[in-house]
This record gives C-alpha cells, sequence and structure tokens, in this order.
C-alpha cells in the first residue's frame, strides 16, 4: 500500500542530489505520470513498451559486465592516486608538496602494482 508513496519520494530524493533547484512536487510528477499512461495502453502497445524497457535493461546489464572485465585487465589509463585533500580534491601519486611519506593508492587489475612515490 505503501510502496509506491515511498518509492516516489525516493526518486524524488535521487533527483534532488543533481537539481537542488527543481521541487520534490515536480520530480515525482515525471515519475508518477509514465506509468499510469503505460498502464492505459492496450495489451500489444504495454508489451511492446515492456519489451524496449527490458532490452535496455540487459544491454546495460552487459556493458556493465564488459566494463568491469576490462577494468580488472588494467584498459585504464587513470593516474594512480594518494588520497584527497581537506576539501576533497585528489592528490596525485608522486606529488611531494602534498604528501611526502604517503603511498601511491595501486590501480584497478588482477596483478597488484606498486607505484613509486
Amino acid at each position: 500500500m505503501l510502496d509506491v508513496p515511498n518509492k516516489l519520494i525516493a526518486a524524488s530524493n535521487y533527483m534532488k542530489f543533481w537539481t537542488s533547484s527543481v521541487p520534490s512536487a515536480v520530480w515525482i510528477t515525471v515519475y508518477v505520470i509514465p506509468p499510469i499512461l503505460f498502464n492505459l495502453f492496450n495489451v500489444r502497445k504495454y508489451g511492446e513498451i515492456e519489451f524496449w524497457l527490458t532490452l535496455q535493461k540487459v544491454t546495460t546489464f552487459v556493458l556493465l559486465i564488459s566494463y568491469g572485465i576490462l577494468m580488472a585487465m588494467q584498459a585504464s589509463n587513470i593516474i594512480p592516486f594518494s588520497g584527497t585533500t581537506s576539501a576533497y580534491d585528489p592528490i596525485p601519486c608522486g606529488d611531494s608538496e602534498a604528501n611526502v611519506n604517503i603511498a601511491c593508492v595501486g590501480g584497478p587489475g588482477f596483478t597488484r602494482t606498486s607505484y613509486p612515490i
């Protein structure tokens, strides 16, 4: 009974993280109208919508799994960081001004790689 309102509030709070200037009522309206409209369609249109949404979900899963495998194979050119400053700015590895004695965080991958300071 309270599942739909809880999900609408959660979606509103989730979107407010990125766009705090938009009121919560707008996000609740955006997330409540499409399901109601989809349910008003006939069975054939509803099935078509379900097909495309499911295809999008499966495609997303396949891409995320592929991305995870590539990251584990070190297919990334990221710069290793040793941490962050008090203002949450990243500290590049080997920055002698900010972190003389701090070891660098290892990069992603199957092998353990140590980065020089």
